[in-house]
């Protein structure tokens, strides 16, 4: 549900059904933190995003998905590159 909502554009609503969520599994699901990371990245919250995806590569680390591996680092990388732009000031 928290992913329905991200993509209708309800970031404060995703972010309350997916942080939910993701603590509800022992282990976590890497879907759920993946999908976590990526409201945080959205909702400006790069530190967040970034520790949160780093559990999920972790996860998929150990699971052996090498195809997930390979998503979760080009996001890293991806928001790394982001932050590390000059920011525009008005």
């Amino acid at each position: 549900l928290g992913w329905v909502y991200f993509r209708l554009g309800q970031t404060a609503d995703a972010l309350r059904w997916l942080q939910q969520a993701s603590q509800r599994q022992d282990p976590p699901d890497g879907i759920i933190l993946d999908h976590l990371a990526d409201v945080y990245a959205s909702a400006g919250q790069a530190d967040k995003a970034l520790a949160t995806w780093q559990q999920a590569l972790q996860l998929f680390q150990d699971a052996a998905d090498t195809d997930q591996v390979q998503r979760i680092k080009s996001k890293i990388s991806r928001q790394k590159a982001h932050d590390a732009e000059p920011q525009e000031t008005e």
